[in-house]
């Protein structure tokens, strides 16, 4: 067991905030910007950055519950978590059984895709199904108690999102200090960064004479995966007219660090999103939303393409790397890596019917993208499971929003939940699963802002009532005496 230069940096922190479970979600949200680093390497392997702190708020609420505290919103987030905590259990539940029960029968790409273990293998019971496990224990633990307890009068929504999009400045200015490094050489911190021994880092990488970014993680792609959550934020802020300077000075920041990444990640995500942007606008979006998108969003977007081009053509270097990097981009489906992500996708939708639906078991398979990925792990029913969750989150959301009378309240619905969408999104495109903490925390936090509002709502309602039904008294006993 060994303590890192991050992990002596943290854990006087995580110490700190011991009594405060708050801040020790706020601590969860702004280590997850250090990706690739590790407070603690355990035989080999290091804990992820927000690990600590969420143990630590998890222990807090453990302790809150047994000594009987009860939060009056948390109710309606249980019924929300309902589907998710059978979700867990199924996983749970396949990881011991199915690789037993099927064993031999097929092969899978196993969890590590390093030599000898690039290619499949039959199925068995292995150490994937072990550390997977793990990781969603606390994932779901870190939901389900963030969902619970915060469902609580004194929890500030809004504060936690600007504790989000500050781990995003976080990101954006280690990404611009790795750049300057890349161009000049400048002293950049490299082990306190990449202290993760189970990260394969990719250093040194350009396009043309443009050097790829990947900030505080472990590659590019990883570093387009977070930004796409605090992209899709900002944005949405905008658009729904919200007076946030944090997220309005964000955006092009974020935007920039992106693009420095030159990951087709990124550039996917960014594609899906416009597009998903432009569909709503003429679909389903409000007037007023509506015209924010099209007279607003896009003529800003068209310009800013449009100087970026014609700030290329100053140089001719520059040109041609961007020239490289479009290139590369859309040549990518006619690469190795390619074909072997397809493959290992198609095999992962392939154990599905020799299990009859049940999936290889929880940490079985790897796949190259988030729904053969949960498929090929989780079944047809898990997955169907975690439909059901995410259709209660949705709903739940939607009556939020139109109950809110707050407009901080409104705002962290609308924040989250464009956040929550952003980071889906990446991983639709190229992440297996989603295994971040600070994820699951702001989806903990979405669902106990919901809970909250239909709380207060619901106590409005019945105020309401009875003022009414104290009038209709009045007035009887009134009718009485004058009768009288």
């Amino acid at each position: 067991m060994e303590l890192t230069l991050f992990g002596y940096i943290l854990l006087p922190l995580c110490v700190a905030a011991i009594l405060q479970p708050t801040w020790q979600l706020y601590l969860v949200l702004l280590v997850s910007a250090f990706g690739a680093a590790t407070p603690l390497v355990v035989g080999g392997l290091g804990l992820p950055p927000g690990v600590i702190p969420g143990s630590l708020f998890l222990a807090y609420v453990a302790v809150q519950f047994l000594l009987g505290a009860r939060f009056p919103g948390a109710p309606l987030a249980w019924r929300t978590l309902e589907p998710f905590v059978l979700t867990a259990a199924y996983a749970f539940f396949t990881a011991i059984m199915v690789p037993r029960l099927f064993a031999g029968s097929f092969t899978v790409w196993p969890q590590k895709l390093t030599p000898p273990y690039d290619i499949p293998v039959p199925l068995a019971p292995g150490s994937g199904n072990i550390t997977q496990s793990f990781y969603l224990l606390i994932d779901s633990a870190l939901l389900i108690c963030c969902a619970l307890y915060f469902a609580r009068a004194r929890f500030d929504v809004a504060q936690l999102l600007r504790i989000y999009l500050g781990a995003g400045y976080v990101v954006v200015a280690i990404c611009g200090w790795q750049f300057v490094h890349k161009m000049t050489g400048l002293w950049y911190p490299e082990a306190f960064f990449y202290s993760n021994p189970g990260w394969v880092l990719y250093p040194g990488q350009t396009m043309g004479i443009v050097p790829r970014i990947n900030g505080p993680f472990s590659e590019p792609a990883a570093l387009a995966f977070y930004l796409s959550g605090t992209i899709f934020c900002c944005v949405w802020l905008m658009l729904r007219g919200f007076r946030s300077r944090m997220a309005a000075i964000l955006l092009p920041l974020a935007l920039a660090a992106l693009l420095a990444s030159t990951s087709t990640t990124g550039f996917a995500v960014l594609g899906t999103g416009a597009t998903g942007l432009v569909v709503y606008g003429l679909a389903w979006a409000p007037p007023r939303l509506a015209s924010r998108i099209f007279f607003r969003a896009m003529p800003v977007a068209v310009v800013s393409i449009a100087m970026a081009l014609a700030l290329s053509t100053l140089s001719a270097r520059v040109e041609e790397s961007i020239a490289l990097v479009s290139q590369m981009s859309l040549n990518k489906a006619e690469g190795d890596s390619f074909a072997i992500r397809t493959r290992s996708d198609l095999d992962g939708l392939g154990v599905l019917w020799p299990t009859y639906g049940l999936g290889a078991g929880w940490g079985s398979v790897r796949a190259s993208s988030l729904v053969p990925g949960m498929l090929a792990n989780l079944g047809i029913y898990g997955c169907a499971l975690l439909v059901w969750f995410a259709v209660r989150v949705t709903r739940q959301v939607g009556r939020a929003r139109r109950l809110a009378t707050d407009a901080g309240q409104l705002m962290g619905l609308e924040g989250l939940s464009a956040a929550i969408l952003g980071q889906i999104t990446a991983a639709l495109v190229s992440a297996p699963a989603i295994n971040a903490l600070d994820f699951h925390v702001l989806v903990g936090a979405l669902i106990a802002a919901a809970a909250r509002v239909e709380h207060l709502a619901g106590l409005r309602y019945a105020e309401q009532r009875q003022r009414a039904a104290r009038r209709r008294d009045d007035g009887a006993a009134n009718d009485a005496g004058d009768a009288a």
